[in-house]
């Protein structure tokens, strides 16, 4: 039949080894189909024979193995596990499980080997609660028996693991939203997340302007195993959500089948590798689904994973979906309310298509020990909400180790800790981030963050992503400034990047282009300590095409570490303190960018602000001028700082209130840039610079003479030129009194001379340039 998943009657004729009949699971027994035995449920499409479902339909392409006819019941009270589990391994290799739409309770893991396929019909796998007892008896290492208190329910074939509860840590916490009306001082009582026994902790939160600020722990408690769920006692605070520091727990990060039970004493499979002392607290944890082989397809399957009654639940042996293998395949599946992972992978060239994952405790996919991975049109929101999961590497999409030649296409990412991330590993290299929304994650949207020494990723392409309400939108840093290993070769191209704190952050970064972006903030005094690219201690770093709106700063960055960077091409808008600051990077330019803004700027804006040697060149400056202190370019407090100055040529600065170009002590070249009338130049010894208005007489094409019509201010006697589109050869000597040009002397006359324009010139300011 051509749909396995949906069995209709009229489908009978062609089921079976021969016209006419179906299969009794049980038995060898053929029915032909006019048994008065045989009955057929439209609403749950399944086959019933002597009043009880156990029946299974053969098709043309395989065998379809129905969980009913193994005994599931559905309904979500009865333990559907050992039935489900039998008709999975009755389908064995290359075999078809459906499961007609209901829900399944499951106190332990389906276990699906390679090639199987799960047909879920949008049924639902619900977890059982989690059973708690503890030690009477210490467990040592290497032993495989546990002595416990109480059973309370535990059975053969439930698997447990081991923890010891610590105190909670007394400072660190993270303020996850500041409210509004809370006063400081207030208490917070801080429940759940404890170990059989544990004491609770108490704290009290610090608040400013009625916004919560922080969080401290008064006593510390201890038991916690997992992130306990603070309540803030507030007479008018809303809105405030604190999260405290989580504990470290002492816990077997393996689960152990329970093999047999004689009396309260467990006989579990595999050895424990950490050793307890009575009172220990003993939990059932398991996978949902745990493929063991390749080739395993799951459909359309809802896991409910019922975190509410979870205590414990550590990412190594607590997920949805645990898939191990190759070639394996998540389609049009919904996971929510996990108490620990949405699915971790294992293998290669496997897929997740078109899932929903939500409202659950751990990453919403995990990839460990993969290769060639694709995961599009998957949605993840509300991932990451109880960081005692564990696992360093937390996101809504989330890398571990040993990752290559992962495609994410078309995924929507909200509210995780990180949207994709940490690609922060020289294992984690190869990835292409295409076409993904990012909203409102709480570090990174993405992060290509490192923080070992000797490994980073390299060859990264992150296009066509919308990213919003971050932190940090996109990060590409190594934290232990490794001189010799950094991440490298990213290409940030083609993203739309919008009210992020930072929009595109590197540190210690090499081969990075940020091209084709749009970065768009807030403007005026609403823009706050925000960046739409900021850099450090990076090298090899190109900066192009790009459109900045809003945001308290555009282009920030450099040091002595910083090189070899080029900042072009872009279109700059509304920034409300600077531009472009670029702060001692060497082989730095600054050329063919548009910058413009309107009265949000602040007093004391700045177009391009430069500290030593950078080239600034051919960029066109409109700025508003009727907010006092703006300046155009300037060029540092203390240039002698630096071994050279900048080199300034070729920009048009328009309407600036304050300097068009301002200097301070040291080398610079400022030649052939243009400024409106109302601009002056400046240096930081007070000495304002004013143009000299020259006119020049001429015969035959020579100059004969040079008029004073205005003899302007300068800081050092300049020099002066006749610029000609024909004339060639004219010198000029000028006599000054005091900063102002008094005369000029003609040297030589030159030739060809038809409609000379006088410009000036000298070592330091006002050189070389026209005032319009």
């Amino acid at each position: 039949m051509a749909d396995s998943t949906n069995i209709s009657k009229s489908d009978l004729a062609l089921a079976g080894s021969a016209p006419g009949t179906f299969v009794v699971s049980r038995g060898p027994t053929q029915i032909p189909l006019t048994d008065p035995r045989f009955t057929w449920d439209e609403t749950t499409g399944t086959f019933t024979a002597d009043g009880v479902s156990q029946l299974t339909v053969r098709d043309s392409g395989g065998q379809v193995y129905n969980c009913k006819a193994y005994g599931a019941r559905g309904g979500g009270a009865a333990d559907d596990t050992a039935a489900i589990q039998a008709a999975v391994d009755a389908a064995g290799p290359g075999g078809t499980v459906l499961l007609p739409r209901d829900t399944y309770l499951i106190s332990g893991p389906i276990t699906v080997p390679e090639r199987v396929v799960i047909r879920g019909d949008r049924s639902i796998i619900k977890r059982a609660p989690q059973i708690v007892t503890t030690t009477s008896a210490p467990v040592a290492i290497g032993a495989n028996t546990i002595t416990v208190t109480a059973r309370n329910g535990l059975r053969v074939g439930h698997y447990v693991t081991v923890a010891t509860g610590v105190p909670l840590p007394t400072i660190g916490g993270r303020v996850a939203s500041p409210g509004t009306g809370y006063v400081n001082g207030e208490t917070v009582t801080f429940t759940g997340g404890l170990a059989p026994g544990g004491v609770p902790a108490t704290g009290y939160i610090t608040a400013s302007g009625g916004a919560i600020t922080g969080i401290v722990i008064s006593t510390q408690g201890s038991g916690y195993v997992s992130s306990p769920k603070p309540t803030i006692n507030t007479v008018a605070g809303v809105g405030g959500v604190v999260v405290p520091p989580w504990p470290e727990p002492n816990y077997d990060p393996r689960s152990h089948r329970i093999l047999s039970i004689s009396g309260n004493t467990l006989t579990v499979q595999g050895n424990f590798t950490v050793g307890f002392s009575s009172g220990a607290a003993v939990y059932t944890v398991w996978n949902g689904i745990a493929s063991t082989g390749g080739g395993t397809r799951i459909y359309d399957l809802i896991m409910d994973g019922s975190r509410a009654g979870w205590t414990f639940y550590p990412w190594q042996c607590v997920a949805e979906m645990s898939l191990t293998g190759d070639r394996y395949m998540v389609q049009g599946c919904e996971l929510y309310e996990s108490p620990g992972e949405g699915i971790i992978a294992f293998g290669n060239y496997n897929s997740c298509l078109d899932s929903w994952i939500h409202d659950i405790n751990g990453n919403g996919i995990h990839f460990s020990g993969v290769m060639n991975i694709t995961v599009l049109d998957v949605v993840v929101v509300h991932g990451n909400q109880d960081q005692s999961v564990g696992h360093g590497y937390r996101a809504g999409i989330a890398w571990s180790n040993e990752i290559s030649h992962v495609t994410c296409i078309g995924n929507y990412v909200e509210d995780c800790l990180n949207g994709f991330g940490a690609i922060k590993d020289t294992t984690n290299s190869e990835v292409t981030l295409m076409g993904n929304t990012i909203v409102n994650c709480w570090e990174n949207g993405i992060s290509l963050k490192c923080g070992t020494t000797d490994r980073a990723p390299k060859n990264v392409s992150i296009v066509g992503n919308r990213i919003y309400q971050c932190p940090i939108g996109i990060i590409v840093s190594h934290t232990q400034n490794n001189t010799t290993v950094f991440p490298s070769q990213v290409l940030i191209s083609d993203n739309l990047l919008e009210d992020n704190v930072v929009g595109v952050d590197l540190n210690n970064a090499r081969y990075v282009s940020i091209t084709g972006n749009i970065f768009k903030g807030p403007t005026g005094a609403g823009a706050g300590p925000t960046f739409h690219v900021r850099f450090s201690r990076s090298k090899h770093i190109n900066i192009a095409n790009n459109t900045l709106l809003g945001n308290r700063y555009g282009v920030y960055g450099g040091d002595s570490l910083t090189e070899n960077l080029r900042i072009s091409g872009n279109v700059i808008t509304n920034q409300y303190t600077q531009s472009v600051v670029i702060a001692g990077a060497k082989n730095c330019v600054v050329t063919d960018n548009i910058l413009s803004n309107d009265a949000t700027v602040i007093n004391g804006y700045i177009g391009i602000l430069a500290y030593g040697p950078a080239g600034i060149t051919g960029n066109k400056l409109s700025l508003d001028n009727t907010n006092g202190g703006v300046v155009g370019i300037y060029l540092n407090t203390n240039m002698n700082t630096y071994t050279s100055g900048p080199n300034v040529q070729g920009n048009e600065i328009r309407g600036t209130s304050q300097n068009g170009i301002r200097t301070g002590e040291g080398q610079a070249v400022i030649a052939n840039n243009v400024l409106t009338a109302t601009t002056t130049m400046r240096n930081d010894t007070g000495i304002v610079t004013t143009p000299a208005v020259l006119t020049f007489t001429r015969s035959s094409g020579v100059i004969t003479g040079v008029t004073v019509v205005s003899g302007g201010s300068y800081s050092v006697r300049p020099n002066v030129y006749a610029s000609d589109t024909t004339g060639t050869g004219a010198s000029f000597t000028a006599t000054m009194s005091g900063t102002a040009i008094a005369s000029v002397a003609v040297n030589s006359g030159g030739s060809n001379y038809t409609n000379p324009v006088a410009s000036i010139s000298g070592n330091y300011v006002g050189t070389n340039y026209q005032v319009i």
